[in-house]
């Protein structure tokens, strides 16, 4: 994976490179260091890429005045990130050799031709990624969804190790009391610089960060205050309409009321015309004019059928409750009919 960052040699800052430790891929790890401004500030840096090439994969810096403590390194490791806006907070995952370590960061992408385009990290000087890059022989790293990037350490861990030791000797220097920085400013101009940020931190704003860029152009809180402004310009970006609400759904239609079931009457009712009638109350049913046919009043009369008038003796003897074929009279009662 190739990544475009900035030259390798920077010619301003050190008159000749150090010696660096050589990769079979051409990507070698670099250190060195360099005062600045009459030894009011000490710079370290750590580059690994291609000598003399703008082929850059990782570039870290630790910059201090001496004794402030502020010398946690600065660094920026080119990674596959697509799409992905400046200043926005991802994480960056490195493992390898059953080393399995996160650490957060934002998106940069250079402003000019030159730079590196990958995840600018504040990282402290006791992270445990400083002994993994130490003791392990490689290191895959990427952003969670994106394509992962190697680290060849097999050699450079001098380089690694010089760079680490000048971040934390650059926190725990002694002031130099001749140094212009003492004698001119004073102690407190590094407490104001810390106030400075906190304040602008507080408000939060654009306008807030570049004021104090405009008073400290240069360091670690520098650094991290261009950080904010990208972030904050990145949450400022409008985002996408969200999608209209589903249209409503019709209602149900009712469920059909299911169908009684048929009526069923007593031992002692008929149905007629979908009501249970007594028996003996059929025949008068229907009303004048009608007629029961089946278990329906029809129109229309039908005379009854005249009935067989049975003997004198026969009907005395069903009056008095004689025996079928039994005949009665005052003298006898009930009797065989002779």
């Amino acid at each position: 994976m190739r990544f475009s960052g900035l030259p390798f040699c920077l010619a301003l800052l050190l008159p000749l490179c150090p010696a660096a430790a050589n990769a079979e891929d051409g990507m070698t790890w670099q250190f060195y260091a360099a005062d600045a401004a009459g030894d009011r500030e000490r710079t370290a840096r750590l580059v690994y890429g291609v000598p003399e090439t703008d082929n850059v994969q990782v570039t870290g810096t630790c910059a201090a005045a001496p004794g402030t403590g502020e010398s946690a390194p600065s660094l920026t490791f080119g990674a596959d990130i697509g799409d992905l806006p400046d200043g926005k907070d991802v994480s960056l995952r490195f493992s390898g050799g059953g080393f399995d370590h996160e650490v957060k960061g934002q998106i940069e992408r250079p402003s000019g031709e030159e730079g590196l385009s990958g995840i600018h990290v504040a990282m402290s000087n006791e992270d445990q990624l400083w002994g993994a890059l130490k003791e392990k022989t490689s290191l895959d790293y990427l952003v969670p969804g994106y394509k992962a990037a190697t680290l060849n350490l097999e050699t450079g861990k001098d380089k690694i190790e010089s760079f680490l030791q000048a971040c934390r000797s650059l926190a725990s220097a002694p002031p130099d009391p001749s140094s212009p920085a003492t004698t001119t400013q004073g102690p407190s101009s590094v407490d104001a610089e810390k106030d400075a940020f906190n304040s602008a931190k507080e408000l939060g704003t654009v306008e807030a960060w570049e004021a104090f860029l405009a008073n400290y152009p240069a360091g670690f809180h520098a650094d991290l205050a261009r950080a904010y402004v990208k972030k904050i310009s990145a949450d400022a970006a409008p985002e996408a309409a969200p999608p209209p609400p589903p249209a409503p759904q019709a209602a149900p239609a009712p469920k059909p009321a299911p169908k009684k079931s048929a009526t069923r009457c007593s031992s002692k009712s008929i149905l007629i015309d979908g009501k249970c009638i007594l028996k003996r109350n059929a025949s008068t049913y229907c009303g004048p004019g009608y007629r029961l046919q089946g278990n329906k009043c029809v129109q229309g009369y039908a005379a009854p059928k005249p009935q067989k008038q049975l003997p004198t003796w026969q009907q005395e003897a069903i009056q008095h409750g004689c025996k079928p074929g039994m005949g009665w009279n005052p003298q006898e009662g009930c009797h065989e009919n002779d």
